[in-house]
């Protein structure tokens, strides 16, 4: 089993869009452009990908990611199979959001968490910080 961890950097491109699961779970998604070109190339090659986030968070980010916001997003690969119009099995990539974070908007630099940490919170113990020798 391997580490399954994404950070990328893009533009929005796409505005949200919201759904609810059967179970009526929120669900949102948009599609962002990155840098695809690697360091040693002049090349600007744009990639596009789609960005998923469920509960908490797709709520938040349905009120917050406009198009052309520059952010962050962290998470975990994933794909999923679609039928193509030629009826060809086609494995489409995705990023299932944990974070959310705006970089920069189009009026203003300002740096903006989305996030729900209610999934992910993480109690520290301040006892913990001493060192045990």
């Amino acid at each position: 089993m391997g580490l399954n961890y994404v950070v990328l950097m893009g533009e929005v491109i796409s505005l949200p869009e919201k759904k609810h699961t059967p179970e009526g779970q929120p669900v949102a998604s948009f599609n962002m452009s990155f840098n695809s070109s690697s360091d040693e190339s002049n090349d600007s090659k744009q990639g596009v990908i789609k960005v998923s986030a469920s509960k908490k968070l797709a709520d938040k980010l349905m009120n917050e990611v406009v198009k052309g916001l520059t952010i962050l997003v962290e998470g975990k690969l994933h794909t999923r199979t679609i039928e193509n119009r030629l009826g060809q099995k086609q494995k489409i990539p995705f990023i299932q959001a944990s974070k959310i974070e705006i970089i920069r908007s189009n009026s203003s630099k300002v740096s903006i968490p989305i996030n729900d940490y209610k999934d992910d919170l993480i109690i520290k113990n301040p006892e913990d910080d001493e060192i045990p020798f």
